[in-house]
């Protein structure tokens, strides 16, 4: 057998085994995609079950409330569900409370929004401030310092160094 055949043969041997091995991937690829559609489907049947088992509940509440139903083991998780729903209403006539009072004469409180706006513009002006005033006798560390030294005159026009980054 020639040097060539041997090559070719060789050749034949490799695209075997990568059209094997990519069956095997595709394989694997679609066995992947039926276990994700599966984990999908039990997700949905676990809210499925979830959900009959709050309706039980909400019946078997009922029941109860209504002196229907009796047994021991239901005293417990009824007494929880009476104390929530006493703090929900709570909580509703709280609101109801608040909205009826009206506007107040003090000022209204300010959004997390605008406070951040205010703080930003604050802190620009001050800014502003610090470098108009030529940083003469500065604070320590003011833009425009030579390594966070107190300021002298002038040192405004200097490039403001950045630290290195790690």
């Amino acid at each position: 057998m020639g040097l060539l055949d041997k090559m070719k043969e060789r050749a034949t041997e490799l695209a075997d085994v990568a059209k094997e091995r990519a069956g095997d991937l595709a394989g694997d690829a679609s066995r992947a995609g039926k276990v994700a559609q599966a984990q999908l489907k039990l997700r949905s049947l676990q809210g499925d079950l979830d959900d009959a088992n709050k309706r039980l509940g909400a019946v078997a509440y009922d029941l109860v409330q209504r002196g229907e139903l009796a047994h021991a083991e239901l005293a417990g998780p009824a007494d929880e569900v009476r104390r929530a729903e006493a703090k929900v209403r709570e909580k509703e006539d709280e609101i109801a409370r608040l909205r009826a009072e009206g506007p107040s004469d003090a000022k209204p409180a300010q959004t997390d929004t605008e406070a951040a706006g205010d703080e930003a513009a604050t802190a620009a002006g001050d800014e502003a401030e610090a470098q108009g005033a030529g940083d003469a006798g500065g604070e320590a560390g003011a833009p425009g310092d030579a390594g966070g030294e107190a300021g002298a005159p002038g040192d405004a026009a200097q490039p403001e160094k950045t630290p290195p980054t790690a």
